[in-house]
């Protein structure tokens, strides 16, 4: 489509340009990309005119402002739509695809599925596409629990390997300390049967 040709003019044009941009940034689900969207739209009486509103437009009253307010919101929607469904129609716009880079993201930041799949959900990702792309085993989570235990803490609470001296020197020294490390996997969003086994047995 044409680029709009005064910044100041809302059209269609306008909106997929701005969709493109950023989806050049980085994968958005659908819902995010709307959002922004109709986060960045002009003041009303801007819209498609381009010009600040005169003193006709003034004197039309309430009631016309409420209805022309109405019927341009309703126009960028319309539009909003539109230019999502053509980009998803052409492969540049994939909730399933920004799952899977999402996933990505969390993974590597040292999140759990749980952290990640309420971060998809929160961004209107389907259930089906969530579960698709966290499709990892458990013995998957407890390595990525260790690594974020180990980045936090060192190695203490990585119970996973090593000889079973090494495992016993890093243990939590006490039941406080258990307590801790839990409450920041947890905060990182792993499960409680996966944070018993990175941390082991409680220390009296």
């Amino acid at each position: 489509m044409a680029r709009s040709t005064r910044q100041s003019e809302l059209t269609e044009a306008a909106l997929q340009e701005r969709a493109l941009r950023l989806l050049a940034t980085r994968e958005h689900s659908r819902f995010e990309l709307r959002r922004k969207l109709m986060r960045g739209t002009p003041s009303r009486s801007r819209l498609l005119r381009g010009r600040a509103p005169n003193k006709a437009d003034s004197s039309a009253g309430d009631g016309a402002s409420a209805s022309d307010s109405a019927s341009n919101s309703a126009r960028i929607n319309a539009w909003a739509d539109a230019v999502l469904d053509d980009l998803a129609r052409h492969g540049l716009l994939s909730d399933e695809r920004f799952a899977e880079s999402f996933v990505r993201r969390g993974i590597d930041r040292g999140h759990g599925p749980l952290k990640i799949s309420a971060g998809l959900r929160s961004r209107a990702v389907a259930d089906n596409i969530i579960d698709d792309a966290l499709t990892f085993s458990d013995d998957f989570w407890l390595e990525c629990a260790r690594a974020a235990q180990a980045k936090r803490f060192g190695n203490a609470g990585n119970n996973g390997g090593g000889t079973g001296e090494s495992e016993a020197d890093d243990a939590p020294a006490n039941r406080s300390e258990w307590a801790r490390r839990a409450r920041f996997l947890a905060g990182r969003g792993f499960a409680s049967d996966i944070i018993y086994r990175t941390l082991g047995p409680q220390t009296v």
